[in-house]
């Protein structure tokens, strides 16, 4: 996932970023901060060391946990999700005063199961956000620009999808695949195709 912050973003516009890791991978959370301190070294800037945060959230699911307590695991990783995508979980510090919005304006994952809570959570937001003002007569903008979703099929995938890449190709808003068996793929026919981007994460 860093390899696609690394090669093709742009940080003059995406100022400041939220790393979300699952409980217990403690090898990401060493991951982003090497990452972070190589950019602040490289734009030789101190401020950009402040302008990143690194949530945990509890597992969708735990290895070998069991199919009947699943459910309740995976509702509680969803409410963490919209905690972070609030900007009200404990672990985020306060954004600067520039910031307009707690919402962030573009998500990207490809992890298993955390991933789907991730992006469900987004949608739900993003609904509300456009009901409201749908309701109150000020239209979908600006708020519901944000919170956009992108989702990497895990590089293991060749030539079919994985059970979260199934449930998230109707749902994310772009869907990007690694191998060109999987390009042009559809939840069903009208809807948006998956995309072939080439390796960007293993």
């Amino acid at each position: 996932m860093l390899a696609i912050l690394e090669n093709n973003f742009d940080y003059s516009i995406y100022t400041y970023r939220t790393y979300v890791v699952s409980s217990g991978d403690d090898l990401s959370t060493q991951k982003a901060v090497e990452f972070e301190d190589t950019i602040a070294q490289q734009k030789d800037s101190k401020e950009l060391t402040e302008n990143y945060a690194i949530v945990t959230i509890p597992r969708a699911r735990r290895v070998h946990q069991s199919y009947l307590t699943a459910p309740f695991s995976t509702l509680h990783c969803f409410w963490t999700c919209l905690l972070v995508l609030l900007g009200r979980h404990p672990n985020q510090r306060p954004l600067p005063t520039q910031y307009t919005s707690k919402h962030p304006d573009i998500i990207i994952s490809n992890g298993p199961a955390v991933a789907v809570c991730m992006i469900l959570a987004a949608k739900f937001i993003r609904f509300f956000i456009y009901c409201f003002r749908w309701a109150s007569g000020r239209g979908s903008k600006p708020e519901i620009s944000r919170l956009r979703t992108v989702y990497v099929e895990s590089w293991a995938r060749v030539r079919t999808l994985s059970v979260s890449g199934r449930i998230l190709l109707p749902i994310a808003d772009k869907f990007l695949v690694q191998w060109l068996p999987l390009a042009g793929r559809r939840a069903w026919w009208g809807m948006k195709e998956s995309e072939y981007c080439g390796w960007v994460v293993l």
